[in-house]
């Protein structure tokens, strides 16, 4: 496993509270056609997690990418269907979140590849899934 270096790990520490603090106000605009910011709970530490990640429609719900999966831990607390909240356009809303397999992982990279398409989906990719809870 290939460690975060030290500017990496100091950008996202300014960059993620900005992000998430923009997609749930009202300077949401110019981040909200390709950021999200999906909420959830650790499932082993009950800690709460907020991340801001790209996102693509697929069919009528959402997908979001893990990008080097085997170096990441947080889409793995989606093995099962569960409980998230979805910050999005400035509003936030329930959703279920799960990782995707099959032919809905195939839909996903699609999708992802057709949203996204200079973006390096390569082999070490997982896909979460997102359909709506309300």
């Amino acid at each position: 496993m290939v460690a975060m270096g030290r500017l990496a790990r100091m950008s996202l520490r300014i960059a993620n509270p900005f992000v998430r603090w923009a997609l749930s106000s009202r300077a949401h605009r110019p981040f909200s056609g390709a950021l999200l910011v999906l909420s959830y709970t650790g499932r082993r530490s009950g800690r709460a997690h907020s991340l801001p990640l790209q996102y693509a429609r697929s069919g009528d719900g959402l997908v979001v990418m893990a990008g080097t999966a085997s170096q990441k831990t947080w889409w793995r607390n989606f093995r099962t269907p569960t409980p998230v909240t979805v910050t999005l356009a400035g509003e936030t809303k329930p959703w279920v979140a799960e990782v995707l397999t099959g032919g809905a992982r195939d839909e996903a990279l699609a999708a992802y590849r057709a949203r996204f398409p200079r973006f390096d989906t390569g082999a070490d990719v997982e896909f979460v899934g997102l359909a709506a809870d309300y």
